[in-house]
């Protein structure tokens, strides 16, 4: 029997407890969910987000999941990364999570012609039988991105993952060699590309690894406020920059509640930058509308400021102009170059939106940026908190503290829940969740028509879990060939479910909004009944059986079933077959209650 290191010891516990914690089953699975967490620690997702990537079955072509992220944001829709703006660097992440600890070579031995087939653009992947839908959808996100980049001249990196409870330690020549071809094939087709061992060790420390949003910061001069924790003064270039990074990398976590987006494009930005690289950095401090902080508590010494949980909300782009300026133009800043700085001490909630607000006027926001601090957003967090649920409308604010990542909404789930459920398409949930909370008329339809009915809310996500975790658990039923329509739409129409089961509880086809709030303690007690599964059951298995005949009858295949998910041809073809089974349901109603008459009658 093989000796098990310490290492493996003790990541055995920690992943028992984060399986406890998840409220997983599967032991594969935890180390799935745990892993792809690890190495995405310090990147913006979310547990939807691990949800979606995870390709299994055989037909996987050796992945286990893929994730894809432009500057570190993750995005799983081409819609989502046209929506962006200025420029941005696009990272692949293809993982192989294997939980086991010895290394097995035939890993990357499959791998190597499936990543050949991906990345040859003039390949259809659906000739390959042994690939399945979910890892073609995958791969054809892969290309489009690839040849979005290209048009748009940016970067783009695959990093390729293979992760397992071994230790990476005196690897045979025979391993050493399949990596390098993999690396040289995806080097040949011009991608940048890097391979990562991630085992028993390495996930080790990376469980241990805590993010830091501390901070240090000298000022040259500075005054403070008078009974308040306010500081306002002058910070060398230089200070300000070992401020912001970290072994020279910028700390992008310190800037996630700053409410707009780093606009490389607009004008503001390249005069920061060109102010930066002249002389006309001496005057840089009365050029620019300087940098706001807040931080949960401050401690002075001398000339300098120790922050707890800081925050810069303002001089977001000043600040990533004073990083390229430095790191990637190699500009000496001297020392009479200097910029404002003002820090504020507080734990008020009302107040760093007051602040955030009054300071980030300077560029173009349009309303959406300020979402995040609108009242009803305040309203759902506070509601979800009272139910156990963290709603995550401060982007990562709570995983940032340590609360377990399935526990966590994000604002975009919870909009597309919503739509898809209440108003009926899901679709648009699936197609273009990016559009759902900065399209004017779809954030007041999700947020300000249903305004003070919270339990709406909590309701929504708590379907869409309810459902999720089922359909999960269904999808390993189906694991033959002939049930690849069934693992397509439990992996893929968890919202077009949602609308289904939401029927089914209202007893309606089609319904209004007035109607599903008028049916509130009905739903809150449907959805907590024994018999709710079989409520969910019915809704796939029509759904499978919709589907099945709309393929027959366009004579489409298997590989268009995503395509429709997020056409808003599904959404009529439910609201169809609802009506179908209601007007069938109320014949069989009334025929049954016919008999009886007669029965009685004869009697």
């Amino acid at each position: 029997m093989r000796k098990r290191t310490n290492n493996q010891i003790l990541l055995e516990g920690i992943i028992e407890e984060f399986k406890k914690e998840n409220k997983i089953k599967n032991k594969k699975e935890a180390f799935d969910f745990f892993a792809i967490e690890q190495i995405t620690k310090n990147l913006d997702i979310c547990w939807e987000n691990y949800n979606n990537s995870v390709i299994d079955g055989k037909s996987d072509g050796g992945i286990d999941s893929i994730l894809l992220f432009a500057n570190n944001d993750c995005f799983e829709t081409l819609e989502s990364l046209k929506s962006r703006r200025g420029t941005y660097d696009i990272s692949i992440y293809i993982l192989q999570i294997k939980n086991k600890e010895k290394i097995e070579e035939d890993v990357i031995t499959r791998l190597y012609p499936t990543l050949k087939n991906i990345l040859d653009l003039d390949t259809d992947l659906t000739k390959f039988r042994a690939y399945s839908v979910e890892l073609i959808e995958k791969a054809n996100l892969i290309r489009e991105a690839w040849k979005y980049s290209a048009k748009k001249s940016q970067n783009f990196q695959i990093s390729i993952f293979y992760i397992s409870r071994a230790e990476f330690k005196n690897l045979s020549g025979s391993f050493i060699e399949k990596q390098k071809q993999i690396e040289t094939m995806i080097e040949d087709l011009g991608v940048k590309n890097r391979f990562n061992k991630i085992g028993a060790k390495e996930l080790l420390d990376l469980s241990r690894k805590k993010e830091n949003y501390n901070a240090e910061l000298k000022f040259d001069k500075m005054t403070n406020s008078q009974g308040g924790e306010g500081y306002i003064g002058f910070v060398k270039l230089d200070d300000y920059y070992r401020c912001i990074t970290d072994n020279g990398e910028l700390r992008e976590n310190i800037f996630e509640e700053n409410v707009r987006d780093h606009l490389q494009n607009v004008e503001i930005n390249r005069e920061i930058f060109e102010t930066l690289k002249s002389k006309k950095r001496d005057n840089f401090w009365c050029l620019n509308n300087g940098i706001t902080m807040i931080s949960s508590s401050i401690k002075r010494t001398g000339d300098s400021l120790n922050m707890q949980n800081v925050q810069i909300v303002n001089g977001l782009q000043t600040s990533y102009q004073i990083y390229n300026a430095k790191k990637k133009e190699k500009v000496e800043f001297e020392q009479d170059n200097f910029l404002v700085v003002k820090v504020v001490g507080t734990e008020d909630e009302e107040l760093k939106g007051d602040i955030i607000r009054c300071t980030n006027k300077q560029t173009a926001i349009t309303s959406s940026g300020f979402r995040a601090l609108d009242r009803i957003q305040i309203d759902i967090e506070d509601y979800f908190k009272k139910h156990g649920i963290y709603y995550d409308r401060r982007k990562n604010y709570y995983k940032n503290r340590g609360i377990q990542t399935s526990k966590i909404v994000s604002i975009q789930l919870l909009a597309q829940c919503v739509f898809s459920t209440i108003y009926k398409q899901p679709s648009i949930a699936r197609s273009k969740p990016a559009s759902l909370n900065k399209d004017e008329d779809n954030y007041k339809k999700i947020f300000l028509n249903i305004g003070d009915n919270l339990w709406l809310y909590l309701f929504c996500i708590r379907l869409f879990k309810k459902i999720d975790i089922f359909l999960k658990d269904l999808k390993k039923e189906f694991q033959n060939d002939d049930s690849e329509i069934e693992r397509v739409i439990a992996s893929n129409y968890k919202f077009h479910v949602c609308r289904m089961v939401m029927s089914s509880l209202i007893q309606l086809p089609d319904y209004n909004l007035k109607q599903v709030i008028n049916s509130k303690e009905k739903l809150e007690r449907l959805i907590e009944s024994e018999k709710f599964e079989d409520r969910i059951y019915k809704s796939f298995s029509e759904l499978v059986e919709t589907m099945r005949d709309y393929l027959a009858r366009e004579n489409k295949n298997i590989y268009d079933l995503i395509s429709i998910s997020k056409n808003p041809l599904i959404n009529e073809l439910i609201t169809q077959k609802l009506n179908q089974n209601h007007k069938t349901e109320k014949k069989i109603k009334a025929d049954k209650q016919r008999v009886l008459l007669q029965r009685a009658k004869i009697k």
